[in-house]
């Protein structure tokens, strides 16, 4: 899977495919079952405003892409066959770098961590901005957040040498 620059996120989308998001703003799908010793690109996806740092796979056949610009774009689409369905925007979010989108245990919602001190929930449904979790400090470095596997509580490493706890529903810090 040989890209012509850097690549900051890869995920399976099933036992064969795998998709990956890099620096020239595209996204790769390959299948991995290629014959010969090298994977074959199914398809390149173009769309993105900046790097494409985070991806999210909800089910077979949609993914969710995060770049350095605050966009995230939901993609549908099976086998090497995607397409563009929406691009969420939040305004808050202009111009601020995501460093990962993960998926709420529900997957009806998800977690946006952005390098502006935020983690904040996105509402799929509604493609909006539900909750935000503040606190925390991240500008600089690509820190990742995680969800308990009840979907009660979201964590956040800090660049402060802490790690925070909130309450997924109100936003309250609890350690």
């Amino acid at each position: 899977m040989s890209h012509p620059v850097f690549v900051y996120a890869a995920q399976w989308i099933d036992k064969r495919r795998v998709v990956t998001g890099s620096y020239d703003r595209i996204i790769r799908v390959w299948d991995t079952h290629s014959r010969g010793e090298h994977c074959a690109l199914l398809s390149q996806l173009h769309g993105h405003v900046g790097h494409v740092n985070s991806i999210v796979i909800k089910g077979l056949d949609t993914m969710y892409s995060g770049d350095s610009k605050g966009q995230i774009i939901e993609w549908g689409g099976t086998g090497g066959s995607w397409s563009q369905v929406e691009t969420i925007h939040p305004p808050e979010m202009q111009d601020v770098p995501i460093s990962q989108l993960l998926l709420h245990p529900n997957k009806r919602r998800m977690f946006v961590q952005s390098r502006d001190n935020h983690v904040r929930l996105v509402d799929l449904r509604i493609r909006a901005v539900t909750q935000r979790y503040t606190g925390h400090t991240n500008v600089r470095e690509h820190i990742r957040c995680s969800v308990s596997p009840c979907g009660t509580y979201v964590l956040s490493a800090s660049e402060d040498g802490d790690v925070y706890v909130w309450l997924v529903e109100t936003g309250e810090v609890t350690y």
